[in-house]
């Protein structure tokens, strides 16, 4: 059994996600503290999250149009 520090309930290990599985180590906060966490966080934090996917999702579209063109322009070679 291990307490989490958020909720400062007794739970089991299992209940806890690991910190270093190479060590054995457990995170502090359990599962669902973490979930609440996470959830919370991107709530408060939606706009980065969305201005990030488009980010991503600009860089993505940008770097495949390159490499179809490059396709395009060297033809077949067979």
């Amino acid at each position: 059994m291990k307490t989490c520090t958020n909720c400062n309930t007794e739970k089991p290990e299992t209940a806890f996600a690991f910190k270093s599985k190479s060590k054995g180590t457990l995170q502090s906060h359990c599962k669902q503290c973490h979930k609440n966490y996470s959830k919370q966080h991107y709530k408060d934090n939606h706009d980065y999250y969305i201005d990030k996917a488009k980010k991503s999702t600009a860089l993505l579209t940008e770097n495949n149009s390159e490499l179809i063109n490059s396709y395009k322009s060297q033809g077949c070679k067979y």
